[in-house]
């Protein structure tokens, strides 16, 4: 009769060989996993770029122009003290911008017949909080960016869908609503010739405004033979992170976050949610040492940060070039460089690569 043989567990000092050589691999895999998931997300967030802008070379197929940034419609010109720097007055009513008007070539009918052009009362108030401009467009969302798991704010009673992405205004995009703004010369009812920027300098005595020297500015209608400097070299869309801890200390009453609605077309101020700009370079955010008037659109850091891009990924952002193609800008790049690729009609040659 043969005798069982004797089994042996693990002893203890085996077991935690076995723990620490499972932790070792776990922190071996997590980051890969991390690495492979934000290549995913950049890539989507590469096709989500290229969509919109080949949606707005469609849209410029049909009309013969690009869509404009936002249109001031003529009700704004009755408000008190209103003023903006502009493209050329379109005689218009309607109240939309450049994501409004992409709707329909990005297979969003539905929302666009729930448009209110005129009055936009159906569009995001506390009474409607369902309305259009509230919905999340999946395409306007980048997965890294934080208002992916953060799609919709509530700004003043209004529910808005945000947005990761925005027109590229030139070097400067945002101007707030000011008394003191003159309107953009006009020759002719072409695009209006680029306004010289002021110093960046923010400790200078002159407060910075739009340059309406890219693709989406004011009441624009930017056209094919517009973009003087090539398609190739001049930016249309780009990246906006919501993210930004010294502009929120600086604008307690409306932090960053609810900066990105898509749909905000009611008054001038909306042009921070949609258009971006080279002022500063990739990823640049408020330093903390950062001064000025609180809870002001009209503070130079605010008005740098709304005209700049940054995004949640490392080192850079994604951009699309107004000949469709896309890219990705590394934080690096120096900012004449980005001045030169956001502006359409300044002469320069620039590779984005």
């Amino acid at each position: 009769m043969r005798a069982r043989p004797i089994r042996h567990g693990f002893t203890l000092i085996e077991l935690l060989v076995v723990i620490a050589i499972i932790a070792v691999l776990i922190g071996l895999l997590v980051p890969a996993v991390q690495k492979v998931r934000e290549a995913a997300n950049r890539m989507s967030c590469s096709n989500n770029l290229k969509q919109l802008a080949l949606a707005a070379m469609n849209y410029e197929g049909q009309n013969q122009y690009f869509p404009p940034g936002w249109i001031a419609p003529n009700s704004v010109y009755t408000l008190p003290g209103a003023g903006i720097i502009m493209g050329p007055r379109l005689n218009e009513t309607r109240c939309t911008n450049v994501m409004v008007e992409l709707l329909p070539f990005i297979e969003q009918e539905g929302l666009v017949k729930k448009w209110d052009f005129v009055g936009n009362n159906n569009l995001m108030n506390a009474a409607n909080p369902n309305g259009p401009a509230g919905q999340v467009v999946k395409i306007f969302l980048c997965p890294t960016s934080v208002v992916a798991s953060q799609p919709t704010a509530v700004v003043s009673g209004a529910t808005y869908g945000l947005n990761s992405y925005g027109g590229v205004g030139g070097r400067i995009s945002f101007s707030a609503r000011t008394t003191a703004l003159p309107q953009a010369p006009n020759t002719n009812g072409t695009s209006p010739q680029p306004i010289a920027p002021a110093a960046l300098n923010v400790s200078g005595s002159t407060t910075i405004h739009a340059t309406l020297d890219g693709m989406f500015y004011t009441n624009s209608r930017v056209r094919i033979s517009d973009v003087i400097d090539g398609t190739t070299n001049t930016l249309m869309f780009g990246e906006r992170q919501h993210k930004d801890p010294i502009f929120d200390k600086i604008y307690t009453s409306f932090p960053i976050l609810g900066w990105s609605g898509w749909g905000w077309v009611n008054q001038e101020n909306a042009l921070g949610d949609f258009l971006v700009g080279g002022c500063q370079p990739i990823n640049w955010s408020v330093p903390a040492s950062a001064v000025g008037s609180p809870n002001s659109s009209n503070n130079n850091w605010i008005r740098m940060k709304l005209s700049s891009m940054s995004s949640g990924h490392s080192g850079g952002a994604n951009v699309a070039l107004a000949d469709g193609s896309v890219r990705f800008l590394r934080d690096s790049l120096p900012v004449a460089t980005l001045w030169a690729l956001c502006t359409r009609a300044s002469g320069e040659t620039v590779n984005p690569d």
